[in-house]
């Protein structure tokens, strides 16, 4: 009898034991997959862009159309017809007390652009606090952005495909540039046709291509727009950059000691965050030109390398490629928890 129950006892205590580990094996098992799972919580993207995402404003006769050839990325801002100006306003804000990488393609018009029609006026990507309605500046020139009714406070990134000449560059700006070109980016600010202070002699003034006598008539330009924290403090305390690549290659580097510098009144809230509205303008002229934008993908958080090819935009952290934005901070914080969770675990199987 006595024997009897001691093979019993040890029979549960051998259950039991193996029950546990078991228990034990599933709860690293758990960990491990929240893990990952909390490394994946951590990308902040968003890679569709439907007509239904934005809110959109326009003068003139309404040239906008979404999807735009069967894409629900791509949308249709302008038509081949004078006098339309189109703005586009994503309802979901970027934070700027965090940094984002966002790349997309615009497309113009055919022609070459050197002779009339010049087929403009062009394309501004903006980022803004303002409540105005509607949000819209005028046609031509404007852009969309400036003008009448401009977009103010803000910060753009411009890519004006207007023709030139010595005696039209953009009014007082003739002297910055005494020959004829064809097109430039430059950055802007408060809905000012000059760029940051203005056109003349300011270093963001670039040709969109290798020069300013490329046309982008009829041609596709990859841009990507990188808003990053100086030297990857995430408090901002050395400043924000602002970068501008077209095919992978760096057009303009700005730097801005604080938000402010960048959109004037621009601090952050009582949580943190520093929210714009972010949207696309873009117009025609009397020498109109169709244009179009197909959006790829925006990551926002805390990112660390940035890796550029002509067509593609690599995420690299600790020399690999994620692909995805993570929040550095909280992600290292987390998981190095869950793993230090999961590392007395297994030593608890083992032991």
């Amino acid at each position: 009898m006595e024997k009897t129950i001691s093979k019993i006892s040890q029979f549960a205590n051998k259950f039991k034991n193996t029950a546990l580990n078991t228990l034990q094996i599933i709860g690293v098992a758990v960990i491990i997959v929240m893990s990952f799972a909390l490394a994946k919580s951590q990308v902040d993207s968003i890679i569709n862009f439907p007509a239904s995402s934005f809110s959109m404003h326009w003068l003139g006769s309404n040239g906008y159309e979404s999807p735009f050839n069967g894409n629900t990325n791509r949308h249709r801002l302008t038509q081949k017809i004078p006098g339309q100006a189109t703005a586009i306003w994503h309802y979901q804000s970027i934070d700027l007390a965090k940094e984002f990488i966002f790349t997309f393609w615009l497309h113009f018009g055919n022609g070459n652009g050197k002779v009339s029609p010049a087929l403009a006026d062009g394309i501004v990507y903006v980022m803004t606090t303002s409540n105005k309605y509607p949000l819209i500046g005028e046609p031509e020139a404007a852009i969309g952005y400036a003008g009448y009714g401009r977009i103010s406070p803000s910060i753009a990134v411009e890519f004006d495909t207007e023709f030139n000449s010595d005696s039209t560059i953009e009014g007082s700006d003739q002297n910055f540039y005494n020959e004829q070109h064809i097109s430039h980016t430059a950055y802007l600010k408060n809905a000012t046709i000059n760029a940051i202070p203005d056109h003349n002699g300011n270093s963001t003034f670039k040709p969109i291509l290798g020069d300013f006598y490329q046309s982008v008539a009829g041609k596709s330009i990859c841009v990507t727009i990188v808003w990053q924290l100086e030297n990857g403090k995430l408090d901002g305390s050395d400043g924000y950059n602002l970068i501008t690549f077209i095919n992978g290659v760096e057009k303009n580097n700005m730097w801005f000691a604080t938000l402010s510098d960048a959109i004037s009144g621009l601090t952050k809230d009582n949580n943190g965050r520093a929210p714009v509205l972010w949207g696309i303008t873009s117009a025609t002229c009397d020498q109109p030109n169709q244009h179009e934008i197909e959006f790829g993908k925006l990551w926002y958080g805390n990112i660390f390398t940035v890796h550029i090819d002509t067509n593609q935009v690599n995420i690299v952290w600790e020399g690999n490629v994620i692909g995805e934005s993570y929040d550095v901070a909280s992600y290292r914080k987390e998981s190095k928890l869950l793993l230090l969770v999961a590392t007395l675990m297994i030593l608890s199987i083992t032991a």
